[in-house]
């Protein structure tokens, strides 16, 4: 009986404690979900307070740096006449390689593939996946990658990049977040 009864107890302590982790996750979770809602909140509400497009260019960065906890950030502009990409706003990216990557051709470097194709990119070892590749986040020894168009009226107006020194390190929520945004 005293077998049966602390096996019966050591169930009923593993279910309590399997309980107890569960709420724990699914907490963590809604946090989370919550601060990505407010993060895109946030910028929605500048973007109509604010016609100052580098005004709202800086706080939308800002905003989705804190959120992803990503190290480097930084946002092109696609020049109407030339159809490049201009270097607008830039967090965590050093000035010698802002200066150097401050212009990109449309449909060369991840980036500006982003650009002219409009669909969003995710790398999660930059070195592995693309040894080749040149670009800003590369020289500046970043591994994970992520770039989302930037779109207004079905046209590509600029894309949004971020990048980290920790391979894979943005999660499909981040992504989702980056695309509202974008």
């Amino acid at each position: 009986d005293a077998w049966l009864e602390m096996a019966a107890v050591l169930f009923v302590g593993g279910i309590v404690i399997w309980m107890i982790a569960t709420q724990e996750r699914e907490r963590r979770l809604r946090q989370d979900a919550v601060s990505r809602l407010r993060t895109i909140n946030l910028i929605c509400a500048h973007v109509t307070r604010s016609l100052e497009l580098e005004q709202i260019l800086n706080s939308a960065l800002d905003r989705i740096l804190d959120v992803t906890g990503v190290e480097m950030g930084f946002i092109y502009l696609v020049e109407r006449e030339s159809q490049d990409l201009a270097l607008s706003v830039r967090r965590g990216v050093p000035a010698e390689l802002a200066g150097e990557y401050h212009r990109l051709r449309m449909g060369e470097t991840l980036c500006g593939r982003v650009a002219q194709t409009g669909k969003p990119l995710v790398v999660d070892d930059l070195p592995r996946e693309h040894p080749g590749a040149t670009g800003l986040a590369i020289k500046a020894g970043m591994r994970s990658f992520a770039a989302v168009p930037l779109v207004s009226r079905d046209r590509v107006m600029g894309v949004m990049d971020l990048a980290d020194s920790r391979a894979a390190r943005l999660s499909s929520q981040d992504l989702e977040c980056l695309s509202s945004v974008g």
